[in-house]
């Protein structure tokens, strides 16, 4: 009777707990289209902050707008088996088409990216870029070097690199300062210690520029070509952004 009576406890406070974070978290119940659920939030981000009243990538946006897509498509697919099937095909097709394509979701447009401010930025930037590299490649890559070692999990990887290359970094950078100090001078030792980071965040935004940039400079050169396989790509999307739009 005891046993019965906790495992029952144990069952409400875990009913309680779910109703509790329900509202906190994107849950999506339907395990059979979790990951084209999942998909359709990565293709139209813009869509579904505009249906949540949220133009600005937040994170509450983000929550809001993908706890509205769930609450409309998931009816939808349990009433219209047919269609969602036919969705699964496009959403899928999408996502091969553009990782053999090398391209991201958000380069699907029907017009040309704009990279000439972006390449002159590239090409000034460059030496700092060196720089900024050379002064944290070392902190940064020794506790992403551990982790991927060391910890079988992969959901832990990225919290873990975060705290521990915050960790390394500022120990490289303390360490680093005092050589530097002792040296150069103090002066210098102090200039290096505040700079260090500052260039290593720079090399950080620069080199996700330039992914961006390059993934730009690939869609126009597909574009300009008129790739079979990009011109299907966007015929699928705009299937895609039809259903959608008719759906909520």
């Amino acid at each position: 009777l005891n046993q019965i009576s906790e495992a029952k406890a144990i069952n409400e406070i875990r009913t309680d707990v779910e109703a509790g974070l329900k509202p906190l978290i994107i849950n999506i119940s339907n395990d059979e289209y979790y990951d084209t659920i999942e998909e359709i939030r990565l293709i139209f981000p813009e869509l579904v902050h505009h249906k949540a009243g949220e133009f600005v990538s937040t994170l509450y946006a983000e929550l809001k707008s993908g706890q509205q897509l769930i609450s409309a498509i998931e009816p939808w697919i349990s009433s219209n088996e047919n269609e969602a099937k036919n969705l699964k095909l496009i959403v899928n097709s999408i996502k091969s088409g553009t990782t053999a394509l090398k391209l991201k979701y958000h380069l699907l447009i029907n017009e040309d990216h704009k990279v000439f401010v972006n390449i002159v930025f590239l090409i000034l930037g460059l030496p700092l870029h060196v720089v900024g590299v050379i002064l944290n490649y070392l902190p940064y890559k020794v506790p992403e070097w551990l982790v991927n070692k060391k910890i079988k999990d992969p959901h832990f990887h990225s919290s873990i690199k975060m705290i521990g290359g915050s960790v390394t970094i500022f120990t490289y950078g303390l360490i680093s300062s005092i050589i530097f100090g002792f040296v150069l001078g103090w002066n210098y030792g102090i200039i290096y210690f505040f700079c260090s980071p500052l260039l290593g965040l720079f090399s950080l935004k620069y080199w996700v520029l330039y992914l961006k940039t390059r993934g730009r400079i690939r869609y126009n050169l597909l574009r300009k070509k008129k790739d079979k396989k990009l011109t299907e790509l966007l015929k699928l999307k705009e299937q895609l952004f039809t259903i959608l739009k008719d759906l909520y």
